[in-house]
């Protein structure tokens, strides 16, 4: 993630994303502008507190988490799938209803879960985030979830 200028707000972030098992915490009031989102077209998002450029939209199917990554990296353009901290930093608690995430900047995303790329030792197993409540967790490896892309 890249320097922020807003020094309060990368510390509350860079604390609630720096120790696993990685549980959201509750920013109340809202940490960062609502202009950290900059809409690049139809299909990209950046985020200026971070740096990642996000696909705006995601998956329109489930999928295994080979195939995730499958999907991701055939979008070309070094796009591929998030780690559990970079997803989680898309997480926001101050949604009253619907997915916990910016709906004007990402309008499609589903309440529910996505893959990441990070493996959970010794298991490898690999963490996903919930959308729908904001947490993360350990998958079971095999069920099928939604993907979000970052380059």
């Amino acid at each position: 993630m890249r320097k922020t200028t807003y020094p309060a707000c990368a510390l509350a972030l860079a604390l609630s994303l720096a120790a696993l098992p990685l549980t959201s915490t509750v920013a109340a009031p809202r940490c960062y502008p609502r202009s950290r989102f900059v809409v690049l077209g139809p299909l990209e998002v950046r985020d200026t507190l971070t740096g990642l450029v996000w696909r705006q939209q995601s998956s329109t199917v489930r999928m295994t988490w080979d195939g995730a990554n499958t999907y991701c990296s055939s979008l070309g353009s070094g796009f591929r799938l998030p780690t559990v901290k970079e997803l989680l930093s898309l997480v926001d608690h101050t949604v009253a209803s619907g997915p916990k995430i910016n709906q004007t900047a990402f309008p499609d995303t589903q309440a529910s879960d996505y893959w990441t790329s990070t493996p959970y030792y010794p298991s490898g197993g690999p963490w996903i985030v919930d959308f729908g409540d904001g947490q993360s967790m350990l998958s079971n490896g095999v069920t099928d979830y939604w993907v979000r892309c970052v380059r």
